[in-house]
């Protein structure tokens, strides 16, 4: 079995990453903030409380996997979520596990119509 570049692929960061993954997730773009390159995605719920609620999802997920994004309810119905190893200062294949596992939330009842928005 041919394992060359296998451990190349293991951290991405903003430095280090010369070419995209080779795994992208459904929704998520890639984004460098401070020099740490970073898993983005934004989403509209219908309200506040419906943010908090769509935060408890995502923290379930999280403690399941020991991984826990930056999440960020800005103003009072956007929702914004950062995901990236804060130890290795970049990505690594648990980000986009993480990212991947949100994605399948049933978030019925939580999203606006306007429901995915990027940045």
């Amino acid at each position: 079995m041919d394992t060359r570049g296998q451990d190349e692929n293991k951290v991405l960061t903003a430095r280090g990453c010369h070419t995209s993954p080779r795994v992208k997730v459904n929704g998520w773009e890639l984004t460098t903030e401070g020099g740490i390159l970073k898993l983005h995605r934004a989403w509209k719920v219908k309200n506040f409380v419906k943010g908090l609620e769509f935060f408890q999802l995502v923290a379930a997920i999280a403690e399941e996997e020991g991984h826990h994004p930056d999440l960020h309810l800005v103003g009072w119905n956007n929702v914004k979520i950062d995901v990236w190893t804060h130890s290795v200062r970049g990505l690594t294949d648990n980000d986009f596990i993480l990212a991947a596992k949100i994605n399948h939330l049933n978030l019925e009842g939580i999203l606006s119509k306007r429901a995915n928005v990027q940045k």
